[in-house]
């Protein structure tokens, strides 16, 4: 698999932004004619982005995003 990671660490705005791209697969010989298949846990794309805004001395916002794909759980 492949990660990028992007982040800004100083200001009143902070977050990060990440990517990952990883793949999983189960083998057996008694199942799927032998042939190799998407795992349970396999989530081949996953993007996370977080941001925090400083709105005043004593105030600060934050937001978080997460978007997977693979497993509907």
């Amino acid at each position: 698999g492949a990660e990028l990671q992007i982040r800004k660490d100083e200001g009143r705005l902070r977050g990060w932004f990440g990517y990952s791209y990883a793949r999983a697969f189960r083998q057996f010989n008694d199942l799927n004619n032998g042939r190799a298949f998407p795992a349970f846990s396999d989530r081949p794309h996953q993007v996370n982005v977080m941001a925090s805004y400083d709105a005043h001395a004593r105030w600060n916002i934050g937001v978080n995003w997460n978007y997977l794909t693979g497993s509907p759980y």
